[in-house]
């Protein structure tokens, strides 16, 4: 007998050996194992696949964004020159009174370059929510309200936030 094949009933022995003493130890109520047969699995080649090539999965995702505007400029925090673009003499005075009663504090008087038929509120830049609230105010239309980019419209103090430039038909 070669030697390898005492080293093989060597190990089939231990392992017998092993067995019994691990069967013999089973208390005499211990569940009874059922012994399966292995399944069987069919012995196929598998097929051959031809490489691929895949390109990295790319995902793009959009982060919300939420725009939050700037609360309006507080209407006593606003500086205002109201100027008179009508007929009526005092008619800046009375619409200076007018905004003060609606809160607004910084309010100067003028006199517009030249007459207007219609009102009109104009702004610097960054308060054309507040000119429109202050259109608002005096019961004008969204339409009344633009960009204050001529300087010469009015015969007074410059620099203001918000110029009302009253007509004859607020004189009323």
């Amino acid at each position: 007998m070669n030697v390898s094949r005492r080293w093989s009933l060597a190990l089939v022995g231990a392992a017998a050996a092993v067995a019994g003493v691990a069967v013999a130890g089973l208390p005499s109520d211990a569940p009874a194992v059922k012994v399966t047969e292995p399944a069987t699995v069919p012995t196929t080649a598998p097929a051959t696949v031809a490489p691929t090539t895949t390109a990295p999965a790319t995902t793009t995702t959009a982060e919300a964004t939420t725009t939050t505007e700037a609360p309006l400029v507080d209407r006593g925090a606003l500086s205002v020159v109201v100027a008179n673009a009508g007929d009526s003499g005092g008619l800046a005075a009375r619409g200076a009174d007018a905004l003060a009663a609606l809160g607004y504090v910084f309010v100067v008087t003028a006199d517009a370059a030249g007459t207007r038929e219609t009102s009109a509120v104009l702004y610097a830049a960054g308060f054309q929510r507040e000119a429109a609230r202050l259109a608002a105010d005096l019961g004008l239309p969204a339409d009344a309200v633009a960009p204050f980019d001529d300087p010469s419209a009015i015969t007074g103090p410059a620099g203001a936030d918000l110029v009302v430039l009253l007509a004859t038909e607020l004189a009323a």
